[in-house]
């Protein structure tokens, strides 16, 4: 999946011929011959379809491939809670993205899930979009620790289906953050990825688990052959 970020001027939509022209802040016009458009743009191009745009303040971004769903959504679907496989390769995509990005801080509605041969694959979406405060550690700097602790509230959420934290506003997430305990960790959450959570969601960035030795966990290692992002 390829995320085309452009900084976004103007929208121009001829009607009549069929095209949406994006102007871009450096005066360069891309042009796409417009398909249809229903609540965000769906397009084609001869070298480019365009499944997906999101706008963020004055940023179009465009996805590039097609996707199912949302992680939030998909965890909304699947009543009956994720298999173990499911969650495994799930936090290996993600973990992977992490790997060779700035992403810092991300939340659920910001992990596309896309279904292939019934199986399924995750990716992580837009890098500067504004992340939710339960997804956000307590470290008050943007890092690959900053990465790993949202990953972990990610994990918690594939594990329970809900979240670390039952906060009304920020001040009571924050306050959670600082105060959270790993025994709050239910007991009932697979015991490899109880001690993965355990270790991304340690207060002190320092001591939080690194993203190549999260990778080398057992069940996660198993996906590693099969990433092709």
């Amino acid at each position: 999946m390829q995320i085309l970020d452009y900084n976004i001027l103007q929208i121009i939509l001829d009607a009549p011929d069929r095209q949406i022209y994006l102007v871009t802040e450096k005066g360069k016009t891309i042009q796409y011959c417009l398909i249809a458009l229903e609540g965000s743009f769906e397009a084609q191009s001869p070298t480019l379809k365009i499944y997906k745009t999101f706008k963020s303040l004055n940023k179009l971004y465009v996805l590039t491939e097609p996707f199912h769903a949302t992680l939030q959504s998909l965890l909304k679907e699947q009543q009956n809670g994720l298999e173990i496989g499911q969650i495994a390769t799930i936090i290996t995509d993600v973990l992977m993205d992490l790997l060779h990005s700035q992403f810092y801080a991300f939340s659920l509605q910001n992990i596309f899930i896309i279904k292939q041969n019934n199986q399924i694959k995750a990716k992580l979406g837009i890098s500067n979009l504004s992340c939710d405060w339960a997804f956000s550690s307590v470290d008050g700097v943007h890092s690959k620790a900053t990465s790993v602790w949202s990953a972990g509230v990610v994990l918690f959420y594939l594990c329970t289906g809900h979240s670390p934290y039952n906060c009304r506003n920020k001040t009571e997430i924050e306050e959670k953050i600082k105060s959270f305990d790993i025994t709050d960790i239910p007991n009932s959450i697979n015991k490899i990825f109880r001690q993965m959570i355990i270790s991304m969601m340690q207060i002190n960035g320092g001591r939080r688990g690194q993203i190549e030795d999260l990778l080398n966990t057992p069940q996660l290692k198993m996906n590693l052959p099969n990433r092709d992002w």
